[in-house]
């Protein structure tokens, strides 16, 4: 078992999903803040669906619990997942959130989910894609003529570590942050300045530190099985 002490709390970062969840969660100012600089574009008002919302594409399909679950001014839907760890089918990953995004749209009743956006974002640790780009944006796309299907659904994959690609210096100084860089370069930026702040408060949350303490060892566990 891992030894779950101050100096162990003090070396979590944002990379950390369930540290991620907290610092997000019910606060649409900052989760809007959040997609403004993933996808370097203002998104306006958001407003949280539910805390570690699950979504399923079927009745009889598990669920997929969602990191940061958010309806925008526009009606568009977007998630935000941060992924610290090597997954081998990450695209398949994304499409599954995607259907599973789009089919709760519906079921919801809302008059616009038919037509709405939906947008879901992996920021992660490593590089999934392998050509070292900081950021990759996919959308539904015609091979023969070079030419994008209007589905409306779209699917951006951040690497922290990236090095390779133009983004704006807001989204290159949070993903700086994500992978691990606190020098004043960093934190000069408002934003990466607020997320380290709320990263502080919560790893000094002894109410937060006992449910993390609880999931990590069910999941050591688990590996261990």
């Amino acid at each position: 078992m891992a030894r779950y002490d101050d100096e162990y709390f003090e070396g979590i970062g944002i990379s950390n999903d369930y540290i991620f969840r907290e610092v997000f969660r019910r606060n649409e100012g900052r989760t809007a803040r959040l997609l403004s600089t993933v996808l370097e574009r203002p998104v306006g008002a958001v407003a949280y669906l539910d805390d570690n919302h699950e979504v399923k594409p079927s009745l009889e399909a598990h669920g997929n619990v969602l990191d940061v679950y958010v309806r925008m001014d526009s009606g568009a839907l977007a998630n935000v997942e941060m992924q610290d760890y090597r997954e081998r089918a990450l695209g398949l990953r994304m499409r599954a959130y995607l259907a599973a995004i789009d089919t709760d749209a519906l079921a919801s009743g809302q008059p616009r989910a038919r037509h709405a956006w939906s947008t879901s974002v992996f920021i992660c640790t490593m590089d999934h894609v392998g050509d070292g780009r900081r950021k990759h944006t996919a959308h539904w796309r015609l091979e023969e003529v070079d030419a994008c299907v209007m589905t409306r659904q779209e699917m951006v994959i951040l690497y922290a570590g990236g090095r390779r690609g133009e983004v704006s210096p807001q989204l290159d100084a949070f993903l700086r942050y994500v992978a691990g860089y606190t020098g004043e370069d960093v934190l000069d930026d408002p934003f990466v300045r607020e997320l380290d702040e709320a990263v502080r408060e919560v790893r000094r949350d002894n109410t937060w530190r006992e449910g993390f303490m609880t999931v990590q060892e069910k999941l050591e566990i688990w590996k261990e099985q």
